[in-house]
């Protein structure tokens, strides 16, 4: 299971580094910035609500689901994490082409409502 979160985390990494590199040398480092900052956003918007909406408890919502679900049991935490990873992933699949055709805070709503909404549902 180990290997399937870092195998699940390097692809993000490697989806950041192919944006970096078809960008401008001039912009480079501010794709580099905002796949960071975006993977940031979307852990949060999923932990505060996408996690409420994947659990199997649906009475629990900003966040408590992800802490219910470290509770449970020990493949829990995995399985919380697994979810989460895909859905930092699935948000940056779209940081590559709009890598320097769109400004830096306009992407972050588009982030918000598929890592809360969209990808766990």
């Amino acid at each position: 299971m180990e290997l399937l979160l870092l195998a699940v985390l390097l692809a993000r990494v490697g989806l950041a580094t192919q944006a970096a590199g078809l960008a401008r040398a001039k912009n480079s480092a501010g794709v580099a910035a905002r796949a960071a900052c975006d993977l940031g956003v979307a852990a949060l918007a999923f932990y505060l609500v996408g996690a409420a909406l994947v659990s199997q408890d649906r009475n629990r919502y900003l966040g408590l689901s992800f802490a219910h679900w470290f509770a449970a049991e020990p493949i829990a935490y995995a399985r919380a994490l697994l979810f989460l990873l895909y859905t930092v992933l699935a948000t940056g699949i779209v940081q590559g082409p709009v890598g320097e055709r769109s400004r830096f805070w306009a992407t972050l709503p588009l982030t918000v409502v598929l890592a809360a909404v969209a990808v766990p549902l």
